[in-house]
């Protein structure tokens, strides 16, 4: 029988994500959005032109009018896989409390997941595979797992944002390798690229402006230098897309590709006015307002400079690779209790489809892990805190559901 587990609320899950000790990667509580993103503030010579806010770009994807009027895309009236939940032996079940868990495929019939000191390779019965780390911070132990890709072989990295260590494991769930990246960054979600490297983001306030490219044996094989913004809520993407690398910078309203030589090979640009702030709303996701402000360590708070721009909501609030033509954007949430919304364009910038994903008695918004194709992994939490994965279909205008007569 399986047992019962006692609520958990989620005032309880939030200071994990709070207390992350320098590491640049923020619960955007304030802004209601459960799901961890990359923001890194530094400077470089090289820092591409910028619209001033409120001024609208003559060309490029009109937000306002083709994004949120697109169509709907919907999920299937059934997923199509479930990892996770409550099991009749708890000691299978993954941390429930755990900010950090997520997932992503590895391969065909199996999905790896990092649960806070371990890495678990679960086939799509849920059953485990195999399963790397203990707690600790000697050879082979992990403490605070929180991004997780795949690259060339199904090569799983996994990023331990409390050693600032990087595990390479096989797909089989061997440990290959442990790398130590603590002068270089900290790895992005969606940051393998597909040839054997992966990406490696600088941290908060550091000096190296530079985002590294990496390969399993730890080597730096290349690097693009970028002047990230010093928005603490306009928060800059980093995901592989292909052999691409994409930067999306919602202060901006340029979506820059680059290839693995750090040259721009493709720009996607939006048309939109960015919105002003209330005052109310400044002060809140202000350093010293936010919830943020408990994510950073003391001194990192002190160079998260305010500016006018943080007197403007940012144009989207993450942003992530859909497949070999598809990138989604996922709209600013400024109620917490609002759906969650993500849009999809094409790399040519063409309006495909919008996906709303409700509550549903969730404690937490549904967490997009990974788009592939037109399918989305998804973590919820349900009202218990219990801790589930699901792979659901996306059903595009005009096409049947599954379970469609």
């Amino acid at each position: 029988m399986i047992q019962q587990r006692s609520k958990t609320d989620v005032s309880e899950m939030l200071p994990q994500q709070r207390s992350r000790c320098g590491l640049s990667l923020a619960w955007r509580a304030t802004l209601g959005v459960a799901a961890v993103s990359v923001v890194a503030f530094s400077g470089c010579n090289n820092e591409l032109p910028k619209s001033p806010p409120g001024v609208v770009d003559p060309s490029g994807i009109d937000l306002q009018n083709e994004l949120r009027n697109a169509p709907v895309v919907r999920l299937d009236d059934a997923p199509a896989i479930t990892l996770g939940g409550l099991t009749d032996d708890p000691a299978t079940e993954f941390n429930h409390s755990n900010g950090f868990l997520g997932g992503v495929p590895v391969g065909i019939g199996a999905f790896v997941v990092i649960d806070q000191d371990k890495i678990r390779v679960l086939g799509n019965d849920s059953k485990q595979l195999a399963q790397v780390g203990r707690s600790g911070r000697g050879p082979g132990e992990m403490g605070g797992l929180s991004h997780v890709c795949t690259t060339r072989g199904d090569t799983i990295v996994a990023y331990d944002y409390q050693q600032r260590r990087v595990s390479i494991v096989s797909p089989g769930g061997s440990l290959v390798k442990q790398i130590d990246v603590a002068t270089i960054g900290q790895l992005p979600a969606n940051g393998c690229l597909g040839d054997g490297t992966f990406l490696l983001t600088p941290f908060v306030g550091a000096e190296n402006s530079a985002i590294s490219i990496i390969s399993t044996e730890g080597k730096r094989v290349g690097s693009i230098r970028y002047a990230f913004n010093e928005n603490p809520i306009a928060i800059v993407s980093v995901f592989s897309h292909g052999d691409q690398i994409w930067l999306a910078d919602p202060a901006s309203r340029e979506l820059l590709a680059f290839n693995a030589n750090g040259r721009v090979v493709s720009t996607l640009r939006l048309r939109e006015r960015r919105l002003k702030m209330t005052d109310a709303e400044a002060a809140m996701n202000s350093p010293s307002g936010s919830a943020r402000a408990g994510s950073q360590p003391r001194k990192d708070v002190g160079k998260m400079k305010l500016t006018k721009e943080v007197s403007y909501w940012p144009l989207y609030q993450n942003a992530m690779s859909g497949g070999p033509d598809r990138i989604w954007l996922q709209k600013v949430v400024k109620d917490g209790f609002d759906p969650v919304v993500w849009y999809a364009i094409t790399t040519e910038g063409n309006v495909i489809g919008q996906i709303k994903l409700h509550f549903d008695g969730d404690l937490i918004p549904p967490i997009v892990q990974q788009f592939v194709g037109d399918s989305v992994w998804l973590l919820r939490r349900n009202a218990d805190g219990t801790a589930t994965f699901y792979l659901y279909r996306l059903v595009f205008p005009g096409a049947h559901s599954r379970t469609d007569k």
